[in-house]
């Protein structure tokens, strides 16, 4: 991996831990104050922070995003300082929240069962909201029509680490439909081609190996890595644009070793060819059964 890449999961956690606030003024439990110099929540930008906290600590994830709507001030969960005050306030006074299509995009399926149920005002035992996108229409650039859709300039929160995990990693969690098997995630690499550039100087059968730690879904933790083997010095891509990847998954397994101690054990669970850019869907083995991989054509 490009060494940017590896410092900004590093940046983004120690960003996030570093923010974590300890229960005061209207938050009863720990929240996350997103920036040092002006701590708030806003439910656009701060589940980002949690969703990439999920990665590595997912209770406590469910604790921040749930304690967002609990600790809210009002039913439109207005941007919020930790003693009560908004920090968006429309031109007639009125305490304006986030409105729908700026926060909602961050609403994930990872904190909720079954998959997609999204919280609601009502969850939060206020009155029907009064969304900022109604009150504060003349307020602020980012709720005009032109500026509805998301844009990432506009985000201040740990967004790197998701972007790399979904976007280029391609590990998503799965939408689960009746009659699908009910622990699953997809796999869709989108490497990018200049990754595959430093095949150029190698002999071709020289093996790539990109590889992630510690991914974890139900329960599981496993390492995730994708190879793929040098063709020729000549390049990489051939005219119909794919790249044939090899897809490892080894899974870790705590197991109680001489004194009682833990040792870490891993099991490679599954491998299966793919090519960069095609969905994999990832079925997860349950009481013994073993993990399989359905491919896209």
């Amino acid at each position: 991996w490009p060494a940017a890449w590896q410092s900004g999961l590093i940046y983004d956690f120690n960003n996030i831990r570093l923010n974590l606030q300890p229960a005061e003024g209207i938050f009863k439990d720990r929240w996350d104050g997103m920036q040092v110099g002006y701590p708030r929540v806003v439910v656009a930008e701060s589940p980002i922070d949690y969703l990439t906290l999920s990665y590595d600590n997912m209770d406590l994830a469910k604790r921040l995003f749930f304690g967002l709507f609990r600790d809210a001030i009002a039913g439109n969960v207005p941007c919020v300082h930790e003693n009560g005050q908004s920090n968006l306030v429309c031109v007639d006074g009125s305490v304006g929240g986030t409105p729908p299509c700026w926060g909602g995009l961050f609403i994930t399926a990872f904190f909720t069962d079954p998959p997609g149920a999204i919280p609601v005002a009502s969850d939060s035992n206020h009155t029907v909201p009064e969304w900022g996108h109604d009150r504060c229409w003349t307020v602020s650039g980012q709720f005009r029509p032109a500026h509805d859709a998301f844009r990432l300039d506009r985000v201040w929160a740990a967004i790197t680490t998701v972007l790399l995990l979904q976007n280029v990693v391609g590990f998503r969690e799965a939408h689960i439909e009746t009659g699908d098997h009910p622990q699953a995630f997809d796999l869709v690499p989108q490497l990018p081609l200049q990754v595959f550039e430093q095949c150029t100087g190698f002999n071709a059968g020289h093996l790539m190996e990109f590889r992630v730690h510690n991914l974890a879904v139900r329960g599981r933790i496993f390492d995730l890595t994708y190879e793929h083997r040098c063709r020729s010095t000549a390049g990489e891509i051939d005219a119909s644009g794919e790249v044939p990847l090899r897809v490892v998954l080894h899974e870790h397994e705590r197991v109680e070793g001489s004194a009682g101690s833990i040792v870490s054990l891993m099991t490679e669970v599954l491998s299966f060819d793919t090519d960069n850019g095609r969905k994999c869907r990832v079925e997860i083995g349950v009481t013994g059964a073993a993990w399989k991989a359905r491919c896209a054509n």
